[in-house]
């Protein structure tokens, strides 16, 4: 399926350096099958394991022999070898936790919300200047807004008496999200850093607005003002806009009746399906100091497609969600413009089994619905991920593939870009593609498979008073952990495959 939403505001063909700065692409032709069984309660994830390289003999790094693979080492551990494969990752989240919460009004079909997230990464990463695996630990805080349009489609009746009906409903959204993200090398830094910024972002919410009076109760319920935390190390703006649908087909009792205004009541005892889409484009700067005028843009897609056997206080479904990206990372050049220094693709794939429980939603008479809903899911994710450092002896290849990969459609105007073919996979030499074989020659790719599992609760209602009134809030709390992890090694000699082996600092 094609994503074009964002082209006509934020998509612009890359010509030049110069002028690459706010350059951003939007819109990329993806292509996932996701098989959603509506009535098995299992879910096969998309993007399994990429299929491992052809094993090769022992790799020649410089016309130099090198070992097979890197010795395995505890945090601070010296893990490296007399020669080091340039391709080796650097570095690799081995897990992570993240809160969140959402809330939303809706006047008529328009929905107003807002959100915040709260993300604890642990790192392992290699000291260049020592070759061991060192931990490092990340705090990432956002928070959003979000602006919504819903309506409904079709009918709320009945087919023929059979007490059958359908319920359809189109969403499309709007986010603006800020994103901060602190660095610290121990887990007792972060953990004394996460204590002060939840004490320092209560007192901003409890003397919001209130004044001196305010200023006052808070100093009486405290031991004083809580400084605030530290400048991030980036900061980060995200616009996102997505469109969802959703389709129900449920037992209904009663009948619809203008005279009266009586409604039937849909038990929601029957199968459902839902779809999201998205796009999504997001600015990173970095702040540290001795990264000064570094920067990224990413273009990211996504998009999920469910389905399942739902009941009035339980159901279970499948779910399954895709998300792709392309991060193009700058840094200032010797005349102090930005300058591409690289190019990230990646991918992550996901499927998982969810059980619901809850008391509807039901349509009762007077036009009030309301939904009381918590859930837990388990999946697995895989991320794969390439990276491309851009140079002056490289520089000319990847201008050209900016300037090619961007097509526009005449009828809309809107622009796309094409994938490369092995974008996700550059284990075999591309001798008719210049930008695929530089993949294959010089890109970085590793694939890791995480363990998912998480649980959510939401309230939502609705009254029609002339006007449908409604709102609603969601918590939901993610947990990841590493399974397994490659990389692709680099060619043992020109045209031979690259081998696929563990990836160490991800253990």
């Amino acid at each position: 399926m094609e994503r074009t939403s964002l082209s006509r505001a934020v998509a612009q063909a890359r010509r030049g350096e110069s002028g690459a700065a706010t350059a951003v692409y939007a819109g990329v032709i993806v292509v996932v099958v996701i098989l959603v069984g509506v009535l098995a309660v299992g879910m096969t994830p998309v993007g399994r394991d990429i299929a491992a390289g052809v094993h090769n003999e022992i790799c020649r790094i410089f016309d130099m022999s090198c070992d097979s693979g890197e010795q395995t080492g505890q945090d601070g551990q010296d893990v490296g070898s007399q020669s080091v494969d340039p391709r080796r990752p650097g570095e690799c989240v081995v897990s992570s936790h993240e809160d969140g919460s959402s809330t939303y009004v809706k006047i008529g079909f328009v929905k107003i919300g807002s959100s915040f997230g709260f993300v604890t990464q642990q790192e392992q990463y290699y000291d260049p200047e020592t070759g061991q695996i060192k931990t490092r630990y990340k705090v990432i805080a956002t928070d959003g807004a979000a602006l919504g349009a819903e309506t409904g489609i079709g009918t709320k009746g009945e087919v023929g008496n059979s007490g059958i009906g359908a319920d359809l409903s189109l969403e499309a959204g709007f986010d603006v999200k800020g994103g901060d993200t602190w660095s610290f090398d121990s887990e007792a830094e972060m953990n004394a850093f996460i204590d002060q910024y939840n004490k320092y972002r209560l007192q901003r919410q409890m003397l919001s607005g209130e004044g001196a009076f305010g200023s006052a109760i808070y100093l009486s319920m405290t031991n004083g003002f809580v400084d605030r935390p530290r400048t991030s190390d980036k900061r980060s703006t995200t616009l996102k806009m997505e469109d969802k649908g959703n389709f129900d087909v449920g037992l209904r009792v009663g009948k619809d009746n203008a005279e009266t205004g009586e409604k039937s009541v849909n038990l929601k005892a029957g199968l459902y399906a839902q779809a999201s889409l998205s796009d999504v484009y997001t600015h990173t700067e970095d702040l540290r100091p001795d990264h000064k005028g570094e920067f990224s843009e990413t273009v990211t897609y996504s998009g999920s497609i469910g389905g399942g056997v739902n009941a009035v206080f339980a159901g279970v479904g499948g779910n399954g969600s895709y998300k792709g990206a392309t991060t193009y990372n700058y840094k200032p050049g010797p005349d102090g413009k930005p300058v591409l220094s690289s190019i990230t693709f990646s991918q992550v794939t996901s499927g998982d089994l969810t059980w619901k429980g809850g008391n509807g939603p039901v349509n009762s008479a007077g036009g009030v619905t309301g939904n009381i809903e918590g859930g837990t899911s388990d999946r697995r994710s895989h991320v794969t991920e390439t990276t491309i450092e851009v140079t002056d002896a490289n520089r000319a290849v990847i201008a050209q593939w900016q300037r090619d990969s961007l097509v526009t459609d005449p009828t809309t105007g809107a622009t796309r870009m094409l994938l490369l073919p092995n974008v996700l996979d550059p284990s075999v030499p591309y001798p008719n593609n210049p930008m695929a074989q530089l993949l294959y020659e010089k890109a970085s790719n590793t694939h890791t498979t995480y363990n998912v599992s998480g649980d959510n609760f939401s309230l939502r209602g609705e009254v029609a008073l002339g006007l449908k009134i409604g709102g609603g809030f969601s918590i939901t709390n993610e947990d990841q952990n590493v399974a397994d992890s490659t990389y692709l090694k680099s060619p043992s000699s020109p045209g031979a495959p690259r081998q696929r082996v563990d990836n160490l600092v991800c253990q």
